[in-house]
């Protein structure tokens, strides 16, 4: 079976940018079934030092690839992508 991992921050920037409801989105997409067999991870984790929480916050990692500004939407339709390929 095949991992997609997804690591989330969860340093306070994150949080109130909306990392808990990226989190959360993530969870509900777990317990529908993924295709061909694809099972998602998820990490909580803290930002790099040298990144900008002003700006960027939240920021997510879907199989090491960062996305800054992450929304829900993009973060699932990533995940979704990487199902696929």
């Amino acid at each position: 079976m095949q991992k997609i991992i997804v690591k989330v921050c969860v340093c306070s920037n994150c949080v109130m940018a909306g990392a808990i409801d990226i989190i959360s989105s993530i969870e509900s997409l777990k317990k529908i079934k993924t295709p061909l067999g694809y099972s998602i991870k998820i990490t909580p984790t803290s930002c790099p030092k040298n990144l900008s929480h002003d700006l960027n916050s939240p920021v997510v990692w879907v199989n090491d690839d960062m996305m800054e500004n992450a929304t829900t939407q993009t973060v699932m339709a990533k995940i979704l992508a990487d199902q696929q390929a």
